[in-house]
């Protein structure tokens, strides 16, 4: 199977079929959408499982430049990849750093990072929850990211501020310009720092 695939071509064709898919493990949503459906049942075969049946060439020249790659893990090993190589932090990074005690923290913020549209295309909109503590050690709270609208994801927003008793909303405004404070200020009174420039208002508690 294609690994890009669209899912409604997908869709008619599994109608069709109801027996099997094989394909590269790659971590695209559709791939991960059947590993997730209770119903799939998933058998992996590496290509080392097959060696036997390919031609010697395509060994030496596959496995000797795949072998030990991140490429090769899929490839090669049929894993599934979920990290992204280009990325700030690593998921080892983060479950290396985890803690079971949230130390008291002397700030605690909001960072949104607002998509324009909520279409199927469209980006998500990152929210996520920080905090610092009285030696500068910060700390992820929640991640709260979604792919809705903006009157949805405001609420969202503003949920997470109060669960976790945030000091603050930090927008940013490159792609939305004023929509983030506007949409926010539409849902309650809070204080807003957009990326560049800090607003007066002091935080107020937010009702819903």
């Amino acid at each position: 199977m294609a690994s890009e695939i669209n899912p409604a071509t997908f869709d008619t064709q599994i109608n069709q079929l109801m027996l099997g898919i094989t394909t590269t493990p790659r971590p695209i949503p559709l791939v991960k959408d059947i590993l997730k459906n209770p119903v799939t049942a998933v058998t992996k075969g590496s290509t080392y499982d097959n060696v036997s049946n390919l031609a010697p060439a395509f060994v030496d020249i596959i496995i000797s430049k795949y072998e030990g790659t991140r490429l090769g893990r899929q490839e090669l090993n049929a894993e599934i990849l979920d990290d992204n190589p280009d990325a700030l932090w690593q998921r080892k990074d983060i479950d290396d750093n985890r803690v079971h005690k949230i130390p008291d923290l002397i700030r605690v913020v909001v960072g949104v990072d607002p998509a324009a549209t909520s279409k199927d295309g469209s980006d998500d909109t990152g929210i996520i929850v920080a905090g610092i503590d009285k030696n500068k050690h910060g700390y992820i709270l929640g991640d709260y990211t979604c792919h809705l609208s903006p009157r949805q994801w405001a609420h969202e927003a503003i949920s997470s501020f109060n669960k976790h008793n945030a000091d603050r909303v930090v927008g940013e405004t490159n792609n939305g310009g004023e929509m983030v404070e506007h949409t926010l200020r539409i849902r309650c009174v809070i204080g807003f720092r957009e990326k560049g420039r800090v607003l007066t208002e002091w935080m107020h508690w937010c009702g819903l």
